[in-house]
């Protein structure tokens, strides 16, 4: 933990050749929010981490700053979305152990921005095993600049609901006021102005 790189309050981690985890005891929540800011270090070293075979979801930023998840697949690079390593970025992840599956969004910090879905619905590297959350681990590789994470939170959606910033339908609005306001995702559209004003 240092001082001098924070997003916000006065301390942030500093990730480099570290390990950042947390483990959650008696987990009940099957629906499972994870965000958080980061300023992230580039993968340069050759080859996918390991990770290991319990681990639900995972991902990495490559060298070219392109996202990398982890799926029962192997490895697969999405280059939809470019994630810079000089400004902070807001990293969420919705981790679904009822389907098996995960979803991870990415922004940049300034206000009132829409995440962008990077993946949605990917199922997990194995789902015999992930059944509940039971931690949470961010790596540093060691190589390189170094990486900072500040403002961590784990959310059960049915005790929190959906975060604010998040627009899986890709309607300009975000999902969760949709929700809200509108009784669900269905019907809305941001461009739209049904009454004329």
């Amino acid at each position: 933990v240092q001082g001098s790189t924070v997003y916000r309050g006065t301390k942030a981690a500093y990730l480099i050749n570290s390990t950042l985890w947390h483990v959650f005891s008696n987990s009940v929540a099957s629906n499972v929010w994870v965000d958080f800011i980061a300023r992230p270090s580039l993968r340069t070293m050759t080859g996918n981490p390991e990770v290991s075979n319990t681990t639900a979801a995972a991902f990495y930023i490559n060298s070219a700053g392109y996202v990398v998840v982890r799926t029962n697949a192997g490895w697969r690079t999405f280059a939809t979305y470019t994630v810079p390593t000089n400004v902070w970025t807001r990293f969420t992840m919705h981790l679904d152990y009822a389907a098996s599956n995960w979803s991870l969004y990415a922004v940049d910090t300034r206000s009132n921005t829409l995440a962008t879905p990077v993946v949605t619905n990917f199922p997990f590297q194995d789902s015999a095993t992930n059944c509940l959350i039971s931690r949470f681990r961010i790596k540093g590789s060691g190589l390189g600049t170094p990486g900072y994470i500040d403002d961590i939170s784990v959310a059960d959606e049915a005790a929190s609901g959906i975060p604010l910033d998040i627009d899986d339908d890709g309607d300009d609005l975000a999902d969760g006021w949709e929700t809200n306001y509108l009784g669900g995702t269905a019907i809305s559209d941001g461009s739209a102005d049904t009454d004329g004003d």
